[in-house]
């Protein structure tokens, strides 16, 4: 049902991770609704597992290509997704892939930066706790 009208994200609870993965994966390669309009952006808040590398990558390249968009317009769900949900998903382990790649554009570095910041931020802090944690385990 969600791959046909996936404005429905409650329903996303039902799937399991590697389903749900399966399901956004889908979404993201399949339409090229920008991804602050897109419905699939409701479905990556609602995902509460750590995302693979593979659906942190098309995530990363929807973003950048919004972020490139010169009609990008209303986009505040969007920027507050990066920063508060999807950092909280993205592995630790790929900040430094995910640190490289973003618009070297001035005005979209400007516009972005803010954004771009807090999702390396805490994506850096979960990966030095990560590391903590293990170094304590020993």
């Amino acid at each position: 049902m969600l791959r046909f009208d996936p404005r429905q994200p409650e329903l996303l609870a039902a799937l399991a991770p590697a389903r749900q993965e399966a399901l956004l994966l889908t979404l993201l390669r399949g339409d090229v609704t920008p991804l602050h309009k897109h419905p699939v952006l409701g479905l990556l808040r609602r995902t509460r597992h750590r995302w693979s590398a593979e659906l942190t990558r098309a995530v990363l390249g929807a973003v950048r290509r919004h972020m490139r968009a010169l009609n990008a317009g209303n986009d505040h769900q969007l920027r507050s997704a990066i920063s508060e949900d999807f950092a909280l998903r993205m592995p630790p382990a790929m900040l430094d892939e995910i640190a490289d790649g973003w618009p070297a554009d001035e005005s979209a570095r400007e516009r972005w930066q803010g954004v771009i910041d807090r999702l390396l931020i805490t994506l850096q802090f979960r990966r030095d706790m990560l590391n903590a944690l293990r170094e304590a385990a020993r």
